[in-house]
Protein backbone atom coordinates (compact mmCIF):
# COMPACT_ATOMS: atom_id res chain seq x y z
CA UNK A 1 0.00 0.00 0.00
CA UNK A 2 1.43 3.50 -1.04
CA UNK A 3 2.46 5.92 2.03
CA UNK A 4 -0.14 8.63 2.48
CA UNK A 5 1.93 11.86 2.50
CA UNK A 6 0.91 14.85 4.54
CA UNK A 7 0.04 18.12 2.75
CA UNK A 8 2.81 20.48 2.24
CA UNK A 9 2.24 23.53 4.99
CA UNK A 10 3.88 26.80 4.14
CA UNK A 11 3.08 30.26 4.85
CA UNK A 12 4.77 32.21 2.50
CA UNK A 13 4.51 31.98 -1.32
CA UNK A 14 7.96 31.10 -3.46
CA UNK A 15 8.73 31.91 -6.64
CA UNK A 16 11.18 29.75 -9.01
CA UNK A 17 12.14 29.61 -12.70
CA UNK A 18 13.01 26.77 -14.70
CA UNK A 19 15.98 25.94 -16.66
CA UNK A 20 17.53 22.89 -18.33
CA UNK A 21 21.20 24.01 -18.36
CA UNK A 22 22.42 21.02 -17.43
CA UNK A 23 21.42 20.09 -21.01
CA UNK A 24 23.01 22.88 -22.36
CA UNK A 25 26.82 21.99 -23.16
CA UNK A 26 27.35 25.99 -24.19
CA UNK A 27 26.21 27.52 -20.68
CA UNK A 28 29.00 27.19 -18.03
CA UNK A 29 29.12 27.23 -14.32
CA UNK A 30 30.69 30.67 -14.43
CA UNK A 31 27.72 32.26 -16.50
CA UNK A 32 25.65 30.52 -14.77
CA UNK A 33 27.28 32.03 -11.39
CA UNK A 34 26.75 35.32 -13.04
CA UNK A 35 23.28 34.82 -13.48
CA UNK A 36 21.89 33.67 -10.49
CA UNK A 37 22.24 37.14 -8.36
CA UNK A 38 20.07 38.74 -11.00
CA UNK A 39 17.60 35.82 -10.82
CA UNK A 40 17.51 36.61 -6.70
CA UNK A 41 17.13 40.11 -6.99
CA UNK A 42 14.32 39.59 -9.55
CA UNK A 43 12.40 37.47 -6.36
CA UNK A 44 12.78 33.91 -7.27
CA UNK A 45 13.86 31.85 -4.50
CA UNK A 46 13.77 28.42 -6.18
CA UNK A 47 15.02 26.84 -9.85
CA UNK A 48 13.65 23.91 -10.94
CA UNK A 49 15.86 21.90 -13.45
CA UNK A 50 15.87 18.08 -14.95
CA UNK A 51 18.84 15.61 -14.45
CA UNK A 52 17.14 13.14 -17.27
CA UNK A 53 17.48 9.76 -16.15
CA UNK A 54 18.39 8.39 -19.49
CA UNK A 55 21.61 10.85 -19.76
CA UNK A 56 22.25 10.27 -16.23
CA UNK A 57 22.50 6.53 -16.56
CA UNK A 58 22.38 5.33 -20.49
CA UNK A 59 22.76 1.79 -19.23
CA UNK A 60 22.39 -0.24 -16.26
CA UNK A 61 26.28 -0.59 -16.02
CA UNK A 62 27.00 2.87 -16.68
CA UNK A 63 26.95 6.38 -14.77
CA UNK A 64 27.36 9.70 -16.67
CA UNK A 65 29.29 11.24 -13.64
CA UNK A 66 30.22 14.40 -15.92
CA UNK A 67 26.61 15.14 -16.60
CA UNK A 68 24.95 14.89 -13.11
CA UNK A 69 28.37 16.65 -11.83
CA UNK A 70 27.56 19.97 -13.77
CA UNK A 71 23.97 19.58 -12.49
CA UNK A 72 25.23 19.58 -9.29
CA UNK A 73 27.71 22.81 -9.44
CA UNK A 74 24.82 24.31 -10.79
CA UNK A 75 22.26 23.75 -7.78
CA UNK A 76 25.47 24.54 -5.93
CA UNK A 77 25.71 27.86 -6.97
CA UNK A 78 22.72 28.87 -6.71
CA UNK A 79 22.51 27.53 -3.02
CA UNK A 80 25.37 29.74 -2.06
CA UNK A 81 23.12 32.86 -2.87
CA UNK A 82 20.33 31.20 -1.06
CA UNK A 83 18.22 29.61 -3.61
CA UNK A 84 16.56 25.93 -3.36
CA UNK A 85 17.10 23.30 -6.25
CA UNK A 86 13.65 21.76 -7.45
CA UNK A 87 15.20 18.76 -8.96
CA UNK A 88 13.30 16.73 -11.64
CA UNK A 89 13.74 13.24 -12.21
CA UNK A 90 12.58 12.56 -15.46
CA UNK A 91 12.96 10.94 -18.88
CA UNK A 92 12.97 7.06 -18.12
CA UNK A 93 15.13 5.49 -20.51
CA UNK A 94 13.46 2.74 -22.18
CA UNK A 95 15.76 0.28 -20.81
CA UNK A 96 14.39 1.14 -17.59
CA UNK A 97 10.99 0.04 -17.66
CA UNK A 98 10.35 -1.42 -21.13
CA UNK A 99 8.47 -5.10 -20.08
CA UNK A 100 10.39 -4.95 -16.66
CA UNK A 101 8.80 -5.51 -13.72
CA UNK A 102 7.74 -3.34 -10.86
CA UNK A 103 10.57 -4.26 -8.28
CA UNK A 104 13.11 -4.20 -11.71
CA UNK A 105 11.66 -0.78 -12.23
CA UNK A 106 12.27 0.61 -8.81
CA UNK A 107 15.69 -1.34 -8.38
CA UNK A 108 16.69 1.09 -11.38
CA UNK A 109 15.27 4.25 -10.36
CA UNK A 110 16.71 3.93 -6.82
CA UNK A 111 20.12 3.27 -7.95
CA UNK A 112 19.65 6.68 -10.55
CA UNK A 113 18.37 8.40 -7.85
CA UNK A 114 21.36 7.50 -5.64
CA UNK A 115 23.95 8.74 -7.88
CA UNK A 116 21.94 11.88 -8.22
CA UNK A 117 22.58 12.41 -4.18
CA UNK A 118 26.12 10.95 -4.35
CA UNK A 119 27.05 14.49 -6.22
CA UNK A 120 24.98 16.42 -4.55
CA UNK A 121 26.28 15.24 -1.34
CA UNK A 122 29.55 15.74 -2.15
CA UNK A 123 29.50 19.56 -3.20
CA UNK A 124 26.97 19.67 0.28
CA UNK A 125 23.65 21.10 -1.59
CA UNK A 126 20.20 19.66 0.06
CA UNK A 127 17.68 18.47 -2.19
CA UNK A 128 14.75 19.27 -0.21
CA UNK A 129 12.00 18.84 -3.27
CA UNK A 130 12.10 16.19 -6.27
CA UNK A 131 9.55 15.90 -8.95
CA UNK A 132 8.68 12.55 -10.39
CA UNK A 133 9.21 12.67 -14.49
CA UNK A 134 7.26 15.33 -16.20
CA UNK A 135 4.08 16.50 -17.95
CA UNK A 136 2.14 12.87 -16.26
CA UNK A 137 -0.24 13.16 -19.24
CA UNK A 138 2.13 14.14 -22.16
CA UNK A 139 3.08 10.80 -23.39
CA UNK A 140 5.90 12.74 -25.07
CA UNK A 141 7.93 12.63 -21.59
CA UNK A 142 5.87 10.12 -19.49
CA UNK A 143 5.28 6.43 -20.52
CA UNK A 144 2.06 5.23 -19.27
CA UNK A 145 3.30 2.81 -17.92
CA UNK A 146 5.32 4.29 -15.27
CA UNK A 147 2.26 6.22 -13.99
CA UNK A 148 1.27 3.28 -12.22
CA UNK A 149 4.18 3.10 -10.57
CA UNK A 150 4.15 6.61 -9.13
CA UNK A 151 3.26 5.02 -5.75
CA UNK A 152 6.93 2.97 -5.50
CA UNK A 153 8.69 5.66 -7.12
CA UNK A 154 7.67 7.96 -4.26
CA UNK A 155 8.53 5.84 -1.28
CA UNK A 156 11.84 5.12 -3.01
CA UNK A 157 12.71 8.41 -3.40
CA UNK A 158 11.75 9.45 0.58
CA UNK A 159 14.20 6.25 1.01
CA UNK A 160 17.08 8.21 -0.84
CA UNK A 161 16.23 11.91 -0.53
CA UNK A 162 14.81 11.91 3.03
CA UNK A 163 11.22 11.36 4.46
CA UNK A 164 10.61 15.16 4.46
CA UNK A 165 11.22 14.80 0.85
CA UNK A 166 8.49 17.07 -1.32
CA UNK A 167 7.70 14.77 -3.97
CA UNK A 168 5.91 15.94 -6.49
CA UNK A 169 4.22 15.48 -10.25
CA UNK A 170 2.96 18.00 -13.15
CA UNK A 171 0.11 17.62 -15.40
CA UNK A 172 0.14 19.97 -18.45
CA UNK A 173 -3.03 22.00 -19.15
CA UNK A 174 -2.17 22.90 -23.45
CA UNK A 175 -3.31 21.45 -26.62
CA UNK A 176 -3.32 18.82 -27.18
CA UNK A 177 -3.56 17.62 -23.95
CA UNK A 178 -6.95 18.76 -22.78
CA UNK A 179 -8.49 15.80 -20.61
CA UNK A 180 -6.15 16.70 -17.57
CA UNK A 181 -9.77 16.50 -15.34
CA UNK A 182 -10.05 12.71 -16.58
CA UNK A 183 -6.65 11.49 -16.32
CA UNK A 184 -6.74 12.64 -12.64
CA UNK A 185 -9.85 10.92 -11.84
CA UNK A 186 -8.13 7.93 -13.31
CA UNK A 187 -4.88 8.05 -11.51
CA UNK A 188 -6.12 9.29 -8.37
CA UNK A 189 -4.73 6.24 -6.52
CA UNK A 190 -0.90 6.76 -8.52
CA UNK A 191 -1.19 10.93 -7.40
CA UNK A 192 -1.93 9.97 -4.14
CA UNK A 193 1.41 8.93 -3.12
CA UNK A 194 2.21 12.80 -3.75
CA UNK A 195 2.94 16.11 -1.73
CA UNK A 196 2.31 18.24 -4.27
CA UNK A 197 0.71 18.36 -8.03
CA UNK A 198 2.06 21.36 -10.14
CA UNK A 199 0.10 22.18 -12.98
CA UNK A 200 1.62 23.45 -15.98
CA UNK A 201 -0.33 26.43 -17.92
CA UNK A 202 0.36 27.34 -21.27
CA UNK A 203 -3.28 29.20 -22.50
CA UNK A 204 -4.08 29.17 -25.87
CA UNK A 205 -6.50 28.77 -28.61
CA UNK A 206 -8.04 25.93 -27.52
CA UNK A 207 -10.06 27.97 -24.70
CA UNK A 208 -11.33 30.18 -26.98
CA UNK A 209 -15.32 30.25 -27.31
CA UNK A 210 -16.01 28.47 -30.47
CA UNK A 211 -19.58 29.65 -30.51
CA UNK A 212 -17.75 32.94 -31.09
CA UNK A 213 -15.38 32.21 -33.49
CA UNK A 214 -13.82 29.06 -35.35
CA UNK A 215 -11.05 27.23 -34.51
CA UNK A 216 -9.51 28.24 -37.92
CA UNK A 217 -10.48 31.37 -37.17
CA UNK A 218 -8.49 31.90 -34.26
CA UNK A 219 -5.28 31.65 -35.90
CA UNK A 220 -6.20 34.20 -38.01
CA UNK A 221 -7.22 36.65 -34.95
CA UNK A 222 -3.65 35.47 -33.76
CA UNK A 223 -1.87 36.08 -36.81
CA UNK A 224 -3.20 39.18 -37.35
CA UNK A 225 -3.08 40.55 -34.19
CA UNK A 226 0.72 39.73 -33.66
CA UNK A 227 1.39 41.63 -37.36
CA UNK A 228 -0.93 44.94 -35.84
CA UNK A 229 1.36 44.51 -32.78
CA UNK A 230 4.98 44.17 -34.51
CA UNK A 231 4.06 47.31 -37.01
CA UNK A 232 2.57 49.21 -34.44
CA UNK A 233 4.00 48.62 -31.25
CA UNK A 234 1.61 48.45 -28.93
CA UNK A 235 -1.09 50.15 -31.12
CA UNK A 236 -3.46 47.61 -33.20
CA UNK A 237 -5.03 48.36 -35.81
CA UNK A 238 -7.88 46.23 -35.17
CA UNK A 239 -8.54 46.61 -31.77
CA UNK A 240 -11.72 44.04 -31.91
CA UNK A 241 -8.31 41.68 -33.18
CA UNK A 242 -6.76 42.39 -30.03
CA UNK A 243 -9.46 42.00 -27.50
CA UNK A 244 -9.69 38.74 -29.02
CA UNK A 245 -6.26 37.83 -28.63
CA UNK A 246 -6.24 38.61 -25.32
CA UNK A 247 -9.38 36.56 -24.79
CA UNK A 248 -7.07 33.72 -25.85
CA UNK A 249 -4.17 34.00 -23.29
CA UNK A 250 -6.27 35.19 -20.09
CA UNK A 251 -9.32 32.38 -20.27
CA UNK A 252 -8.67 30.44 -17.00
CA UNK A 253 -11.81 28.77 -17.15
CA UNK A 254 -10.23 25.36 -17.81
CA UNK A 255 -7.44 25.69 -15.34
CA UNK A 256 -9.93 27.02 -12.51
CA UNK A 257 -11.67 23.72 -13.34
CA UNK A 258 -9.18 21.73 -12.72
CA UNK A 259 -8.03 22.69 -9.12
CA UNK A 260 -11.33 22.16 -8.69
CA UNK A 261 -11.36 18.60 -9.53
CA UNK A 262 -7.88 18.39 -8.11
CA UNK A 263 -9.23 19.73 -4.28
CA UNK A 264 -11.79 17.00 -4.63
CA UNK A 265 -9.72 14.33 -5.79
CA UNK A 266 -6.66 15.05 -3.92
CA UNK A 267 -7.28 16.87 -0.76
CA UNK A 268 -4.12 16.47 0.77
CA UNK A 269 -2.36 17.06 -1.95
CA UNK A 270 -0.45 20.86 -2.05
CA UNK A 271 -1.12 22.85 -5.65
CA UNK A 272 1.41 24.73 -7.69
CA UNK A 273 1.73 26.03 -10.41
CA UNK A 274 4.32 24.28 -12.38
CA UNK A 275 5.12 26.42 -15.52
CA UNK A 276 3.38 29.43 -17.23
CA UNK A 277 5.23 32.11 -19.25
CA UNK A 278 3.86 31.40 -22.76
CA UNK A 279 0.47 31.24 -24.74
CA UNK A 280 0.35 27.73 -27.06
CA UNK A 281 -0.37 30.09 -30.23
CA UNK A 282 1.97 29.30 -33.20
CA UNK A 283 1.98 32.38 -34.22
CA UNK A 284 3.13 33.70 -30.97
CA UNK A 285 5.76 31.15 -30.28
CA UNK A 286 7.57 31.82 -33.92
CA UNK A 287 10.42 34.11 -34.24
CA UNK A 288 9.01 37.48 -35.08
CA UNK A 289 11.18 40.58 -35.47
CA UNK A 290 8.80 42.38 -32.32
CA UNK A 291 8.96 39.80 -30.55
CA UNK A 292 10.52 41.20 -27.15
CA UNK A 293 7.19 43.14 -26.93
CA UNK A 294 4.83 40.54 -27.95
CA UNK A 295 6.34 38.22 -25.16
CA UNK A 296 5.99 41.41 -22.46
CA UNK A 297 2.37 41.56 -23.79
CA UNK A 298 1.58 38.42 -23.71
CA UNK A 299 3.18 37.74 -19.98
CA UNK A 300 1.40 40.99 -18.35
CA UNK A 301 -1.66 39.87 -19.50
CA UNK A 302 -1.40 36.12 -18.33
CA UNK A 303 0.03 37.29 -15.04
CA UNK A 304 -2.98 39.52 -14.63
CA UNK A 305 -5.37 36.63 -15.36
CA UNK A 306 -3.43 34.18 -12.87
CA UNK A 307 -3.01 36.34 -9.86
CA UNK A 308 -6.71 36.02 -8.84
CA UNK A 309 -6.92 33.02 -9.07
CA UNK A 310 -3.45 32.05 -7.64
CA UNK A 311 -4.68 33.79 -4.59
CA UNK A 312 -8.43 31.84 -4.20
CA UNK A 313 -7.16 28.83 -4.34
CA UNK A 314 -3.66 29.40 -1.73
CA UNK A 315 -1.27 28.11 -4.59
CA UNK A 316 2.37 28.49 -2.95
CA UNK A 317 5.03 28.11 -5.47
CA UNK A 318 4.92 29.58 -8.62
CA UNK A 319 7.06 28.43 -11.55
CA UNK A 320 8.11 30.58 -14.36
CA UNK A 321 9.25 29.35 -18.16
CA UNK A 322 12.01 29.82 -18.50
CA UNK A 323 15.30 31.23 -18.07
CA UNK A 324 16.71 29.92 -21.77
CA UNK A 325 15.37 30.41 -24.65
CA UNK A 326 14.36 26.51 -25.46
CA UNK A 327 16.20 25.12 -28.08
CA UNK A 328 14.55 21.81 -27.89
CA UNK A 329 11.78 22.16 -29.97
CA UNK A 330 12.86 25.03 -32.05
CA UNK A 331 10.22 27.82 -31.37
CA UNK A 332 9.71 28.44 -27.78
CA UNK A 333 12.08 31.56 -27.89
CA UNK A 334 10.29 32.60 -24.36
CA UNK A 335 13.49 32.53 -22.05
CA UNK A 336 14.89 35.51 -20.19
CA UNK A 337 18.27 35.07 -21.88
CA UNK A 338 18.13 34.94 -25.39
CA UNK A 339 20.53 32.06 -27.66
CA UNK A 340 23.25 35.22 -27.48
CA UNK A 341 23.44 35.23 -23.68
CA UNK A 342 22.11 38.22 -23.59
CA UNK A 343 19.12 39.37 -21.26
CA UNK A 344 16.25 40.11 -22.92
CA UNK A 345 13.39 42.99 -22.20
CA UNK A 346 11.21 41.12 -20.28
CA UNK A 347 13.89 40.81 -18.00
CA UNK A 348 13.67 45.09 -17.31
CA UNK A 349 9.53 44.49 -16.81
CA UNK A 350 9.49 41.59 -14.72
CA UNK A 351 9.61 42.60 -11.44
CA UNK A 352 6.86 44.84 -11.84
CA UNK A 353 4.97 41.62 -13.59
CA UNK A 354 5.60 39.24 -10.59
CA UNK A 355 4.91 41.92 -8.03
CA UNK A 356 1.32 40.65 -7.26
CA UNK A 357 2.70 37.09 -6.97
CA UNK A 358 6.11 37.69 -5.07
CA UNK A 359 6.28 36.37 -1.92
CA UNK A 360 2.94 37.12 -0.76
CA UNK A 361 1.61 34.94 2.62
CA UNK A 362 -1.75 32.93 2.32
CA UNK A 363 -3.60 30.73 4.78
CA UNK A 364 -1.84 27.64 4.80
Amino acid sequence: MAETPQPTRVSERALFITHHVPDMESVTIAQFEHIVPELKKLGFTKHRFDIRWKTAVPSSREVNDSYIGKAALLAQAAHRQGMEPIVILSTPPTWAYKGKSSETIGIEFTNYARQVKRHFDRLGVPIPSVQLLNELNNPIYTPARLIKELPNLAIQTRAVFGADTDVSATIVLAKPFLKSESFITKHKDSLSALNSIGFDFYPGSYQFNKKMISPKGTVTVARQSLEALASHGMKNARPDFLQLLTNQITDTTKLRRLLDTTRRILPNAAIDIGEFGFPTLDPLQRRNPKHEVLQSFAIDKIVAAMTPVINEYGIRNIGFYELYDDKEFGVLNWGLINDKGEAKKIVERLPTILKALQNRPFAS
